[in-house]
């Protein structure tokens, strides 16, 4: 399978290198012509210009970006011109995930498919694969999945759970179809994400800090369990696409709850100065 890659810093080269090692074909483009040049020399087709970058794609394309999060706006804005009706862009950054959400609405009245890949493996992804949280069109993630299952760190050789062969889905494999635009970097994990290739699941891999100990989900209140969300994930702040209300709160308690629970500082205060009274009764 063919694909574009914009940005050719040490996660976007190496995962080229691993593409071009797994039999696909990557055209590069970077503001920095030796970075260009460099992969060139591995087998890379190299592109001077997003308007030569596209021109040497396949329709339908698919562009991936591998751009600080700050600037893929100004990507987008500089490449979607070039592209057509049936393209599919990819950002694999740190992306927050309310603009992904709003990038898939205004590329989609283009006729363009969004996805966002929340992409781990550091520098060592070379060698040990990507673990990756995926959020888009069920289609086109499915389309994209031979470079997914490529980037990813598979089973490897370690021994299997029992009973996990018999269970479908690619979570196994390193990689996952969160579900729809934004769900990739809501839920995209901290580096590095796995320990092996042989990591069983990539849920098991995350490393992260609580950030919540309650949500509402949907209409009903429940107490979820703590939920570990890596430090690298954007904050939940916008719920509506995914069934979260924030703020949470417990039912009014009885008004003599209420009240023993005003009164709490004063009884500790008596307390406090019943025991000093004692003390200063018991030295005299």
């Amino acid at each position: 399978m063919q694909l574009g890659m914009i940005g050719l810093g040490r996660m976007g080269a190496n995962m080229v290198r691993r593409l071009i090692g797994g039999g696909h074909s990557c055209v590069v483009y970077d503001m920095a012509p030796k970075a260009v040049q460099d992969l060139v020399r591995e087998n890379a087709i190299g592109a001077s210009s997003l308007a030569d970058f596209t021109a040497k794609l396949e329709a339908p394309r698919a562009v991936w970006l591998m751009v600080p999060a700050a600037v893929v706006d100004k990507t987008l804005a500089a490449l979607s011109p070039h592209l057509a009706a049936g393209d599919i862009v990819i950002d694999g950054g740190n992306s927050n995930y309310v603009d992904d959400i709003r990038r898939a609405k205004e590329l989609a009245g283009k006729g363009i498919h969004y996805v966002d890949v929340g992409t781990s493996g550091g520098v060592w992804g070379l060698e040990r694969g990507y673990c990756m949280m995926i959020g888009g069109e069920e289609a086109i993630v499915a389309h994209l999945d031979p470079i997914f299952a490529r980037l990813a760190p598979g089973i490897g050789d370690i021994a299997r759970t029992p009973g996990r062969a018999t269970e479908d889905g690619t979570a196994e494999q390193g990689y996952l179809h969160c579900g729809g635009n934004g769900a990739g970097h809501c839920r995209y994990p901290a580096p590095p994400c796995h320990e092996g290739p042989g990591q069983p699941s990539a849920s098991r891999a995350m490393r992260g800090r609580r950030v919540e100990d309650r949500r509402r989900c949907g209409a009903r209140p429940c107490r979820a369990p703590r939920v570990l969300v890596a430090h690298a994930a954007a904050p939940l702040t916008l719920h509506a696409p995914y069934g979260y209300r924030s703020g949470y709160r417990r039912p009014p308690r009885p008004a003599q709850l209420r009240a023993e629970h005003d009164r709490r500082p004063l009884n500790l205060l008596v307390r406090s100065l019943r025991r000093r009274w004692a003390i200063l009764g018991s030295n005299q």
